[in-house]
């Protein structure tokens, strides 16, 4: 096993072990009349909420999560670890929550274009919207992380259709513009009442209380 497969395993470790205290801590306190420990509390937490980045659809969407939402954050990380991009861009974090529900992301290739089409089919895998269409598992992900001149290319790079980024960065300038412009404006208008409305001055030969010297 090289450097990089035992990276990869054990993040995939550490992915299991949290996945199984959110489960175990879920179970214990479902359908209970006891009250859940602090430490059972921050690990239901846990399962609710999350890094935007990360979060896959159905955890934004408050449905239901289990394992698979996991290894939708682990292709995550890996498409990062692999690019430097993420595969969902907006102009704000709500727009970046809103796009992994409705759009497709970005393939791997768009931003490294020798990839090899077999890790960029795993990670694609791994990222799919619907969690049925994912790895079930994070030792059957593994499984191909191990062997992955062995997974078959599906063409699932080629069947995308995500956003275009020359528009994403189109849009973002423009808002820049826009955001630049609007401060312009408003200063521009605040002078302006300045100079219409000048602030009254006192009569000559009155003080602040209205008596005459």
């Amino acid at each position: 096993m090289n450097e990089l497969q035992l990276s990869l395993a054990l993040m995939l470790l550490l992915f299991a072990i949290l996945g199984s205290g959110v489960w175990i801590a879920m179970a214990l306190t479902e359908g209970s009349d006891r009250k859940p420990t602090e430490k059972e509390k921050s690990l239901r937490g846990f399962a609710i909420f999350g890094t935007p980045e990360y979060m896959a659809p159905e955890q934004v969407a408050g449905d239901p999560i289990d394992g698979r939402t996991d290894v939708y954050a682990l292709g995550t990380m890996l498409f990062e670890m692999l690019t430097g991009n993420l595969p969902f861009a907006g102009s704000n974090v709500y727009a970046m929550m809103r796009a992994k529900g409705s759009e497709d992301p970005q393939p791997p290739s768009r931003f490294v274009p020798e990839v090899d089409p077999h890790l960029e089919e795993i990670i694609l895998r791994a990222i799919e919207r619907l969690p049925r269409n994912r790895y079930q598992s994070a030792v059957e992900m593994l499984a191909d992380l191990n062997a992955p001149e062995q997974v078959a290319v599906t063409g699932r790079a080629q069947r995308l259709h995500p956003r275009s980024l020359r528009a994403l960065r189109v849009r973002r300038a423009l808002m820049m513009v826009l955001f630049f412009a609007s401060l312009a404006g408003i200063l521009v208008a605040l002078v302006w009442l300045a100079n219409r409305y000048p602030a009254a001055q006192p009569r000559a030969g009155h003080s602040f209380r209205g008596e005459v010297k």
